[in-house]
């Protein structure tokens, strides 16, 4: 059976809090009962593995998945945004 990280739990619900939060508003409901969900906790990682990539590095990687995979352009345009989301760089 497959584990999965606290890291990547915790973004899942940051993703489905924002969906669900924008929802709520959009039809006037108040606020979102999501929002009461605390993070799990993460462990702390090294300052010399911080486990992501650099802001400058995830153009050069989008241009490669489109030469290699240009069906595939809208997925990776999407999964883009919501790593940039989930690191909170939007």
């Amino acid at each position: 059976k497959r584990r999965v990280a606290p890291a990547t739990v915790n973004g899942w619900v940051r993703v489905l809090q924002a969906l669900v939060a924008s929802y709520y508003a959009d039809n006037g409901l108040g606020p979102s009962p999501l929002t009461r969900i605390r993070a799990l906790r993460e462990p702390s990682r090294r300052k010399d593995d911080p486990n992501t990539l650099a802001p400058d590095l995830l153009p050069v990687v989008l241009d490669k998945f489109e030469q290699l995979y240009p069906q595939k352009r809208c997925q990776a345009k999407i999964a883009a945004f919501i790593a940039a989301f989930i690191a909170g760089a939007t």
